[in-house]
């Protein structure tokens, strides 16, 4: 592919290439596949080596000793690349540091191997050097010395050109095409791999290719069936199948109870809500009843969870080890939305049009090559990024593009169908919440029809119905809509039509100008909006903002609000959407003449009904239709570009709950570890309804967490800090930094710092990441060094390491062992008041005479608070310290609540320095907990 070309790869002290500095250079030269040439030297920086980058490459300052300057050898750089092609892997960072050393642009041809690897390699996990070369099976070197990571970058290149080798002549020829299109200079290295045109040849072959095997469909129609406690507590027993067959499994006496209370809930028709502590074992608890259940002929379970790493687990790992366990054989599936998987008729329509952008092109290349890979055409194997994301819209499966069994995929190689097949032939569906309420928005469309369902991660059940029950509409939303009626009306003119060939044509011309004349309508009126948002509170670059719309106060006489301008934008967008139905009447008459009308006539009613969709939530939105939603609208903006979103969500969703959920079903089991407040479930069963179902039919459990939290962990309050109030934030960060410096050196590291506002993570972030590194500490920061699953990858990675993280780190984050010894919590998490639906919800209480505090704030704080505490100990063998850094919680009566839902009965409090001589005394204890 590539004759003669300078792998190139740089280690530096940051990501700028005008405020940081090379540190290492590592170049070789190939010709004919034989490295001819190669330059390597560390480099003396101009700026401070940061700690991060030591721990990263290996590169000590000492080792940079006596180093060369990058002036003194910017002339051996620029004499070695002179006229080559330059290899990298994000080649684009390492060229910007070229350019920025010898002080001018360089013309080289540049070839990315991150881009070919998108392509060549579309379900990598990872796009990372080191990651791609493991999934490729090669060996390397040691990572993050520029060296040895230029080598791996040829044996990367020299795997992926042998893959280019071996993908059929006629794919290679619509490749090039779409690279080319893309911009890539890899379009150009493809010409002579293939000569012949791909057309409708290659089309049809890969149609070919897919599996053409038809599932019964399975009628869910079986009795309500049984299973016996006593056959549960059998595979569980300490000599049960469990014990002699699970790796590493430990019999659990809380695991045993939960399982049987599962099984009777289900024998018995019952909602049972079980609190099971961390390290209970919940999967395998209810997991176990279920499988026994289906295989003895009960009706298909639905699972339900909230986060896909839930699923992974159940899917990838519990399942498969039960049922070998068990000797039973389920047929199991992931349950999914249809907007998950490719659409074979539109990918086809999105190939053969040609009119794609730069970014579509690139991405298409990828979906080229996994098309003829992909057996579920689902594409999470594809780990889209945001861009792609958007792209991916234009050719996955919905319900308005479907054309059923008239698509002449239908029988054979449709995803979804295939998908929907196997759902309907299974006994265990596993799915996530918001599909859930997707089946209830459909009425019951979605999901196969199920016996008992079973809703673990239900502490967010409450969230996910607000999300999935609401309605949105925004700026992009129409602007997508907008750009796909213009591509489809251009690819329209090509098209000749039988009859009505003037009618046709003036259709066409009027529906691009009141298209054109809509595009004008809504960027003045989102526009108008912004500025209106911008003056009730302004807003600091980059800021995300929500401003509440209250029908008392959003209303047709408030001034600046753009009325005017929503009103006409309704009447062109009615009068686009009957431009579509003029089309689509001239089509039907044409479609029963030719059957090739058909996919253009269902481009049409799709944007037909996108059009409506959008017109009914714009409307419902913006006039505040229902007095039991909230609505409100949402604005990010940077620069010139601005995103903008009007939302609504139900205020009481317990109702709806109920109503569309509950009240239908024989069995549900809802479960977490942290569904009660004050050792109650009261208020997570009012919150999503089921306060509703009658008290003899519910069964509330709470079960212990089998570890000894009394032995392996100490609970400690800081009492000596500030409290935060408004305007004092960077004093109040100041102190918060000082204390944590010195709790963190007296666990040697290895803390998780949780806050509740990314701001003062931010400033604190900023106080402490020096001092810390310079004692041989690595701060890392959420958002400013990597998200959650790559920071919680090298805090573990790291022998002594500060993760300070917000939001998503109060759960979900499991690492056990060593690499966490201690949690720090700087401040009690209660919601923000400021958030629309939140305050909607206090309202509604307090306008029925009860206190929002302590029937919402408080327990909301306290399920978070127990999350909080809940990533200390992952593991019997687990020890460690959490610290809270809030007074309140022993000054405040409402601070017993907090203490008391948590597994140990005392703590120490103390100021800073008591605290950390506490910690220090017992982290070097042999008993571990010492008197407090």
């Amino acid at each position: 592919m590539l004759d003669r070309y300078v792998a190139v790869d740089l280690e530096t002290t940051g990501l700028n290439p005008g405020l940081d500095s090379i540190i290492e250079v590592g170049l070789v030269k190939v010709s004919g596949r034989e490295i001819i040439d190669t330059f390597h030297t560390l480099v003396m920086p101009a700026v401070k080596l940061p700690f991060f980058v030591q721990k990263l490459t290996g590169i000590e300052e000492r080792m940079l000793e006596g180093a060369p300057w990058i002036d003194s050898i910017r002339g051996h750089i620029a004499a070695f690349i002179e006229g080559e092609n330059l290899l990298g892997h994000n080649a684009g960072f390492d060229v910007g540091f070229i350019e920025s050393a010898l002080g001018r642009p360089i013309n080289n041809p540049i070839y990315d191997t991150l881009e070919l690897s998108r392509i060549m390699m579309p379900s990598a996990k990872s796009y990372r050097l080191m990651q791609l070369c493991k999934a490729a099976g090669l060996r390397t070197e040691a990572i993050h010395r520029a060296m040895e990571d230029a080598m791996a970058v040829i044996k990367l290149f020299e795997y992926l050109s042998n893959s280019v080798c071996g993908l059929d002549g006629h794919l290679i020829v619509y490749l090039e095409s779409l690279l080319k299109k893309a911009g890539s200079p890899w379009g150009g290295l493809l010409s002579g791999y293939a000569g012949i045109s791909l057309g409708n040849h290659f089309l049809h072959r890969v149609r070919e290719n897919y599996n053409q095997d038809q599932s019964s469909i399975y009628e869910n129609s079986e009795p309500w069936g049984y299973v016996a406690p006593e056959e549960v507590r059998r595979f569980t027993s300490l000599d049960g199948a469990l014990s002699r067959n699970l790796p590493s499994y430990e019999y659990r006496p809380q695991q045993e109870e939960m399982a049987c209370e599962v099984a009777r809930a289900f024998n018995e028709k019952k909602f049972l809500l079980v609190e099971a502590g961390t390290g209970t074992g919940k999967s395998i608890s209810y997991l176990l009843p279920s499988l026994l259940w289906v295989a003895g002929g009960g009706p298909r379970v639905v699972i339900s969870t909230r986060t896909i790493n839930l699923q992974d687990q159940l899917w990838f790992k519990d399942i498969p080890q039960l049922m070998r366990c068990l000797g039973v054989n389920v047929k199991t599936v992931l349950a999914k939305g249809r907007s998950n998987y490719l659409c074979r008729r539109r990918w086809d329509s999105a190939l053969s049009e040609g009119l794609w952008s730069d970014q579509e092109a690139r991405f298409y290349a990828r979906v080229l090559v996994w098309v003829n890979e992909t057996k579920s055409g689902d594409k999470v194997e594809l780990n889209l990024n945001h861009q792609e994301e958007e792209a991916w819209q234009n050719i996955c499966a919905e319900s308005e593009n479907c054309m059923g069994f008239r698509c002449r995929h239908f029988s054979g190689s449709c995803f979804v169908v295939r998908a929907r097949r196997e759902a309907e032939s299974s006994g265990l569906v596993i799915t996530n919440h918001a599909l859930l309420f997707s089946d209830i928005k459909t009425g019951n469309m979605v999901l196969p029809s199920y016996g008992p369902l079973i809703i673990d991660e239900a502490h967010h059940l409450e969230d996910a119905a607000t999300e999935q029950l609401g309605r949105q509409v925004s700026r992009s939303d129409i602007r997508r809509w907008l750009q796909s009626a213009a591509r489809i009306v251009l690819k329209s003119w090509e098209v000749i039509p039988p009859t009505d060939s003037e009618r046709w044509m003036h259709s066409l011309i009027s529906l691009r100008e009141e298209i054109n004349g809509l595009r004008m309508t809504s960027e003045e009126f989102f526009s108008l909006l912004k500025s209106y948002i911008y003056r009730q509170v302004p807003l600091n670059e980059g800021e995300h903002h929500t401003f509440r719309i209250k029908n008392d106060y959003f209303c047709g006489d408030t001034p600046g609000l753009p009325w005017g301008e929503f009103e006409n934008l309704i009447y062109r967008i009615k009068t686009v959407i009957s431009g579509f139905r003029k089309i689509t009447v001239l089509m039907q008459a044409w479609e029963l003449e030719n059957d090739s009308w058909g996919d253009r006539l269902k481009d049409f009613l799709t944007l037909t009904g996108k059009g409506e969709e959008l017109l009914d939530n714009l409307q419902f939105v913006f006039r505040c239709s229902n007095d039991s939603f909230v609505y409100w609208i949402s604005v990010y903006g940077q620069g010139d570009w601005y995103s903008l979103s009007m939302s609504s969500s139900p205020v009481r969703v317990g109702e709806l709950l109920y109503d569309s959920l509950f009240s239908g079903k024989e069995s549900v089991i809802m479960t977490s570890a942290t569904l009660t407040t004050n050792g109650s479930f009261d208020f997570f069963a009012e919150r999503v309804g089921i306060d509703r179902v009658s008290v003899a039919k519910v069964v509330k459990k709470n079960i212990e967490s089998p570890f000894l939290y009394e032995s392996q962990s100490l609970l400690c309050v800081v009492n000596d800090l500030p409290l935060q109030g408004a305007g004092a934030d960077r004093l109040y960060a100041k102190r918060i930094s000082s204390s944590l410096e010195e709790l963190i050196l007296a666990v040697g590291g290895k803390t998780l710092v949780l806050f509740t506002s990314h701001r003062v993570l931010r400033e604190v972030y900023g106080i402490v990441k020096a001092s810390m590194e310079d004692k041989d500490i690595a701060v890392l920061g959420h958002n400013m060094d990597g998200n959650r699953s790559r920071l919680v990858e090298e805090f573990m990675r790291t022998e002594r390491a500060v993760l300070m993280g917000s939001a998503s780190f109060w759960e979900g984050i499991d690492i056990p062992g060593e690499a966490l010894t201690s949690v720090i919590i700087v401040k009690l998490p209660f919601p923000s008041p400021s958030s629309p639906v939140i305050e909607a919800r206090v309202e509604d209480l307090e306008q029925n005479g009860r206190s929002s505090f302590y029937e919402y704030y408080l327990p909301l704080a306290v399920i978070r608070f127990k999350q909080g505490f809940g990533r200390l100990i992952r593991s019997e063998s687990d020890r460690g310290v959490v610290v809270v850094l809030d007074r309140r919680i022993i000054e405040k009566g409402y601070g017993k609540q907090f203490l008391n839902s948590l597994p140990v009965e005392g703590h120490f409090r103390g100021d800073t320095r008591g605290v950390a001589n506490k910690i220090q005394h017992w982290m070097n204890s042999s008993t571990g907990r010492g008197d407090l």
